[in-house]
């Protein structure tokens, strides 16, 4: 009211119904506000249609410097009409005394023969204002006295408020622990089907604020999730209010949040915590409850929209993190916006926060606006030697948007630029179209210097392979269900993808222990002529242990074109795959030697045999799981098992063993 009154509000000034702010106050204001207006000069006499003029003896009271002086004024006043009269405004002596917040007036009144259950202006009396007299050091004594003296801590005012109520809802903690040790009681509700738990959010801004919505909970349970006329529960009413503590406090007292999300109240709760600095809270706990992020809110928009045109992390988490439904364009049309804003920064700008929305979003989507990201947001970590390396290409560290660890593959020096391009733009042109949890990321291809890489997510835990060592007791046939599904999303894409080099060192674990399948090097349509224009070496490559008869085979007839890779190749790769995983060695293990493998098999000399060692069996490679290895490296390709087939032999005997397994252990 200063800062208003100092930037010239009009004092007096008249609203269509005739009144002042002074009248107001007095109608339904605090004795507070009308002290400062008087104060600061407000005519004491105007008053319009709800109005009410202020009494001469509260001129007095207020102009009063000390405590004796005021009381005396009220006892007097007293003497001269009836200590239980009422004044011009329908309001008795102690419903005053209490208003204005003066313990020594209600006990001198009381003492004066004040009888506290006379009803006042608007049917209130003194217990009504409990609040205002424990602002007071000395308000229990006058809450205590008016008990006493016969008090009914239940009494209801016009609007079906009890002292109770009205306590809570001017959020004085002191006064509704106090009405409630006095055995008021907190299950009575008002006009509106309100109970004094709805107004948490006010008492939660007390000292003592948890301590007396702790009480009122446990003194009426059955109004922590009772619903209002207007359908909202005090969790829902806490929200409104803008408390993400009364919220907080509520939900871990039991509070049912189903209750609260019911249209047309949740849309504008969702729509009040947005607009609310601590309202993530509250958000986070609707989104734990099952309230769809998608429904509109106000003017259709729906809490998703809000959450990303905020640029807000915490909100953009809190909504994105808690939805059932994955992110849609909507996501994707918000990281185009971020990587153009970030992207345009000039180079000295702080782009903390872009980044950070960014990095977000990504980890959500596992999606980024392009494919050609540039030296900001790719970078190669310095290192003397590449992380890894195969016949091809080998692997470096770098960081992505400087937060997301990746892996940079690019060509070996010793291969030839004409011939790294063309091999790494096919790997590219393959690897970017496929999105499956078991297929790792292709993120995007970027050119530092004069070398190409392509750009994946960085796999903590290295290859299966390396994985089953590192890890013996693993599930083995839980890894082999996540690659079988990885490979049916590749053979059941029109057309089929052959993968064309599977074995365990191109499937990566992640940080979570999802098996991912990588390495598109050899990969190719399973249409006739997609191999057209490659050259003989890629058509042959490929590791000997893992292929197929067919691929191996040699012809005399050196204008035979070499059998292709297919997707009953990649089922006879997977069977081999198996081997590895169950034995932590590759097929062959015992001949050092490729080319004398490759010449073997050629020959037909060469046949992959059971493990038979004990450990190998415990880890689950027995009889079903053998017969799946060998269905799927059967010699004919059309007598092999479809992927389909594989993954549901996978799920039915790695149930069986995990039930065994369970039986065993049980016993």
């Amino acid at each position: 009211m200063r800062i208003l009154l100092d930037t010239r509000a009009e004092l007096d000034s008249i609203d269509k119904h005739g009144d002042t702010p002074l009248s107001l106050a007095m109608y339904r204001g605090l004795s507070s506000s009308v002290r400062f207006l008087l104060g600061a000069g407000a005519d004491p006499a105007k008053r319009g249609q709800d109005g009410c003029p202020v009494p001469q003896y509260l001129i007095d009271f207020f102009g009063c410097t000390n405590d004796v002086d005021a009381v005396a004024v009220l006892t007097r006043q007293a003497a001269s009409q009836g200590v239980n009269s009422r004044d011009e405004n329908g309001s008795r002596l102690l419903e005053r005394a209490a208003w204005l917040g003066s313990p020594a007036a209600v006990k001198a009144l009381l003492h004066a023969g004040a009888k506290p259950n006379l009803s006042g202006k608007r049917s209130r009396r003194a217990l009504h204002f409990a609040a205002e007299l424990m602002c007071h050091p000395d308000g229990e004594e006058a809450v205590a006295a008016l008990l006493e003296a016969g008090a009914d801590p239940d009494v209801r005012d016009k609007d079906g408020l009890t002292p109770l109520i009205c306590a809570a809802l001017k959020g004085s903690s002191a006064a509704v622990l106090a009405l409630l040790e006095a055995g008021a009681n907190p299950s009575l509700l008002d006009k509106d089907g309100s109970a004094p738990l709805h107004y948490a959010a006010r008492l939660m801004s007390d000292p003592r604020g948890h301590e007396a919505v702790a009480a009122l909970a446990t003194a009426a349970p059955a109004t922590l999730n009772l619903a209002r006329a207007d359908g909202l529960t005090p969790a829902c009413t806490a929200a409104f209010h803008g408390s993400p503590a009364a919220v907080r406090f509520l939900r871990n007292a039991g509070a049912n949040f189903n209750i609260i999300w019911r249209p047309p109240n949740s849309g504008l709760l969702i729509a009040e915590m947005m607009r609310h600095p601590d309202g993530t809270y509250v958000i986070e706990a609707m989104l734990d409850m099952g309230y769809d992020a998608l429904q509109p809110i106000r003017a259709g928009v729906t809490p998703r929209h809000f959450a990303l045109s905020t640029n807000s992390l915490p909100l953009i988490k809190a909504v994105l993190g808690k939805e059932l439904n994955p992110p849609d364009s909507d996501v994707r049309a918000k990281m185009e916006e971020l990587r153009e804003a970030y992207l345009a920064l000039p180079a000295s700008s702080d782009v903390t926060r872009p980044l950070d929305l960014l990095s977000y979003l990504y980890s959500v989507t596992h999606y980024y606006p392009s494919i050609s990201p540039d030296q900001r947001e790719v970078t190669k970590l310095p290192s003397l030697r590449p992380a890894g390396q195969g016949g091809f290409g080998e692997c470096w560290r770098g960081t992505f948007l400087g937060r997301h660890p990746v892996a940079m593959k690019c060509a070996r020096s010793y291969v030839r630029q004409e011939t790294a391009t063309r091999r790494t733009s096919r790997e590219m042109v393959m690897w970017k179209t496929l999105r499956h949890p078991n297929i790792l990321p292709f993120i995007g291809s970027i050119t530092l210097g004069s070398e190409l890489y392509m750009v994946s997510p960085w796999m903590a835990n290295g290859d299966a392979g390396v994985y089953v060592k590192r890890h013996p007791k693993v599930d083995r046939a839980a890894i082999l269900l996540q690659v079988a599904k990885g490979l049916c999303y590749l053979h059941t894409r029109t057309p089929a993808v052959v993968h064309g080099d599977l074995k365990a060192a191109n499937v990566l674990i992640s940080k979570n222990g999802e098996a991912q399948i990588a390495d598109f090097g050899l990969s190719r349509r399973a249409v006739k002529g997609d191999s057209n224009g490659c050259s003989t070496s890629w058509r042959i490559a490929g590791n000997a242990r893992w292929q197929a008869p067919e691929l191996v085979q040699t012809s005399d007839d050196e204008s035979e074109e070499p059998a292709p890779r297919t997707t009953e190749s990649d089922m006879f790769a997977f069977g081999r795959l198996m081997f590895e995983i169950y034995t932590g060695k590759y097929p062959f293990f015992h001949i050092k030697d490729d080319i004398v493998v490759l010449n073997s098999l050629v020959r037909g000399t060469l046949q992959l045999k059971r493990p038979t060692e004990p450990e190998v069996v415990s880890r689950g490679l027995d009889d079903n799981i053998w017969q799946l290895i060998t269905n799927c490296c059967h010699e004919e390709p059309a007598r092999r098992l479809t992927v389909q087939k594989l993954i549901a032999g996978l799920k039915k005997f790695s149930s069986r063993r995990r039930s065994s397994t369970t039986s065993t252990g049980s016993d």
